[in-house]
């Protein structure tokens, strides 16, 4: 569990900073974004390498299973 509130704040911070120099160079923050998790991710610097710490931050939303399967149902007609 602590691993993953480090992970948690390193990305944040990691993508505040690269937030600030996309608006100082006037570039879209989702790419600033998009660059952050690339270089904290598995793939470049490697900093993050906890599989679950990585599916759990990639999750939006809180993590509510039955909610999914609540909200499948109520689209599908009622079965007489």
């Amino acid at each position: 569990m602590h691993e993953l509130i480090g992970d948690i704040t390193l990305c944040i911070l990691f993508a505040w900073v690269l937030g600030l120099l996309a608006h100082f160079f006037r570039q879209p923050l989702i790419l600033a974004y998009l660059i952050a998790g690339f270089l904290i991710g598995p793939f470049s610097i490697g900093r993050v390498k906890s599989q679950e710490s990585i599916s759990i931050i990639s999750e939006p939303g809180p993590r509510n299973d039955a909610g999914a399967g609540a909200r499948v149902r109520l689209m599908l007609p009622a079965q007489k």
